[in-house]
């Protein structure tokens, strides 16, 4: 009795070429009727269609004649067969339009915001990590600040770049490595960033473009965020939502 997998209806396929997709990766579907399982070989958690994308999960198997690919499914772990998964520049249009419609769900950006997160938040739980991250996508919307992910990222000040992060040589090397040794401070720091970009997961600051290590509306602290509101602590980090600029 043959073992159908019932992946396609397609007999007598061959073994794919092992790849390693890095984490976050936008892997697109070449095939129909492409069965999501809940592990390499495991039962099916769903069914995608040729154009649906998902994005990397770094995680490789091999089982029952195929090369199994972990990505994520609207935001839980599946797992793919390889042979129907070619890479793509952008996740997109992947059923996840990106937290802004603006396309930000990218393997690229999410290695940006990835950094910054490594940097800024690598100390916090995941969802002090993902308020960092929506802090990011938050600008992005809002009339105050550029209108791009690389513009809000890399924006510069008289002091530096608006993420101190980005200033510090030590990051810089601490990102390398981690991210050379896929250790688990850059795996929390990619999904934070891919949850964010993505929509997989809600924003838990509501709206904050700013955040920092003490109340920024407290009486001793008053400077730049005069403005702000809705106010929430969220580990270490006070996250704030300014106003728009004619607000």
């Amino acid at each position: 009795m043959l073992f159908l997998l019932a992946l396609v209806s397609v007999v007598g396929l061959g073994l794919a070429t092992p790849t390693n997709y890095n984490w976050g990766q936008c892997l697109c579907l070449t095939g129909t009727n492409v069965n999501v399982r809940s592990s390499a070989c495991g039962t099916k958690i769903g069914t995608a269609s040729s154009g649906q994308c998902f994005t990397s999960k770094a995680s490789r198997l091999t089982s029952c004649g195929y090369v199994w690919y972990k990505v994520n499914y609207n935001g839980k772990d599946g797992w793919i067969a390889g042979d129907y998964l070619v890479t793509s520049s952008s996740c997109s249009g992947s059923g996840s339009s990106g937290a802004t419609g603006k396309g930000l769900c990218t393997s690229a950006n999410i290695q940006t915001v990835g950094r910054v997160v490594h940097g800024e938040a690598k100390g916090e739980s995941i969802t002090g990590q993902l308020a960092v991250a929506y802090t990011i996508v938050n600008r992005v919307k809002h009339n105050g600040y550029p209108n791009t992910l690389n513009g809000v990222v890399y924006q510069r000040y008289s002091s530096g770049y608006q993420y101190n992060t980005l200033d510090d040589s030590n990051h810089d090397r601490a990102w390398a490595s981690s991210k050379a040794n896929n250790d688990a401070t850059y795996r929390r720091a990619i999904q934070a960033a891919e949850d964010a970009l993505c929509g997989y997961k809600s924003d838990p600051t509501d709206c904050a473009t700013d955040y920092c290590a003490y109340d920024p509306c407290s009486a001793t602290k008053p400077n730049a965020y005069w403005d702000v509101y809705n106010k929430k602590k969220i580990g270490s980090h006070w996250f704030v939502c300014r106003r728009s600029k004619t607000g």
